[in-house]
């Protein structure tokens, strides 16, 4: 009812009321009924404290439901938010963590999918965003590999991957 009544958009209980709403929704398993209210609050209420909490459960709920695409733009859009971070320094540590998580998530999906150069490019952008980072020679192989799935001998050679396979000589 409250929701219903205040018009106020800067009226912090009315943000409260809306996240209570939706985490009733979240709890009880209606994750797309209550994205969009979590949503809402982490855009247009981004320093209330609420905002934090429905950032973390919109992570969840996306890969509760297996959605890495979505996951991964997320994640992506609300890093770029500087504003959004201050003081949440814990929250801001698991998304980075997330970020690379779901580039992978996103690329071994789309290997499954059968969009093999789609996968290749995907693993390619994961490696160079940190070509020194963990298991970074697994990820370039796995580029490698859907490239020459997709019989894109040029872009599995580039990897690295394919020169014992297609090498002249």
């Amino acid at each position: 009812i409250y929701i219903n009544y205040i018009k106020d958009p800067n009226d912090q209980e009315l943000v409260m009321m809306k996240f209570l709403k939706a985490r009733i929704l979240w709890t009880h398993d209606h994750l797309d009924a209550a994205l969009p209210s979590f949503r809402e609050i982490v855009e247009k209420y981004p320093r209330h404290e609420a905002a934090g909490y429905s950032a973390a459960i919109i992570r969840d709920s996306l890969i509760r439901l297996h959605r890495y695409q979505e996951l991964g733009e997320f994640v992506t859009t609300l890093l770029a938010r500087s504003e959004f971070w201050e003081d949440r320094d814990e929250l801001k540590e698991i998304f980075l963590k997330d970020q690379s998580k779901v580039q992978r998530r996103v690329a071994e999906d789309l290997e499954k999918g059968g969009k093999k150069l789609a996968c290749g490019q995907s693993y390619e952008s994961i490696y160079n965003t940190n070509p020194d980072g963990p298991n970074m020679d697994e990820v370039l192989y796995n580029a490698g590999v859907c490239y020459e799935d997709a019989k894109s001998i040029g872009k599995a050679i580039q990897t690295g991957t394919g020169r014992s396979r297609f090498s002249a000589g």
